[in-house]
């Protein structure tokens, strides 16, 4: 497998369905933000066999959540096939998959300002990303003024101004501030 990024979003315009793929390490969560959004969430879990399928209390559900922010919990597995929705830009959503592969995401490529809806009725938290084709600069060491802390300044508490980051080998979130040590998020990369 490779990588690559498209650099320029801002004049980016593509027409139709494109089609990003996204490696995953098996049976380890990740943290992803939709690269190509628009997908129905039913059609992407189709397509995405390895997801996996668990039965839970005789109801079908497979291993793909997002976040609730007035609950301050994960929502509960997506329905398997028939989970309503569709797959939003810059939405962080958890996945795992039952062994070392690719998911595949078909959708509108992002160009220009994404704005993703963030609540505070809760705890604050959210999990948003990098919906773009390309790395973006978290942090001011990523780059002085153009990165997604500096940028979002107003919208995060006082106290928690930093992106967390999931580290499944590690079991914990790594905190990326504006005092810490360069970090670009990968495309498609939820935080």
């Amino acid at each position: 497998a490779s990588t690559g990024s498209i650099l320029g979003q801002a004049n980016l315009t593509v027409s139709g369905t494109t089609t990003v793929k996204r490696n995953m390490t098996g049976s380890a969560w990740h943290f992803v933000v939709p690269t190509a959004a628009g997908q129905s969430i039913a059609s992407f879990l189709t397509a995405n066999a390895n997801i996996p399928l668990k039965n839970v209390s005789g109801t079908d559900r497979r291993g793909m959540m997002d976040y609730n922010e007035t609950a301050n919990n994960w929502n509960a597995f997506f329905l398997d096939v028939a989970q309503a929705g569709n797959l939003e830009a810059g939405k962080g959503y958890s996945i795992r998959t039952n062994a070392d592969g690719e998911v595949v995401f078909a959708g509108a490529l992002q160009g220009g300002a994404v704005n993703v809806p963030v609540t505070t009725a809760g705890q604050g938290w959210n999990c948003v990303g990098n919906p773009y084709p390309s790395a973006i600069f978290v942090n001011s060491a990523a780059d002085a003024t153009n990165n997604f802390i500096t940028v979002n300044d107003a919208n995060f508490d006082p106290s928690y101004k930093a992106v967390y980051v999931w580290e499944q080998g590690n079991n914990a979130y790594t905190i990326v501030n504006n005092a810490g040590a360069a970090f670009t998020a990968a495309l498609g990369q939820a935080y």
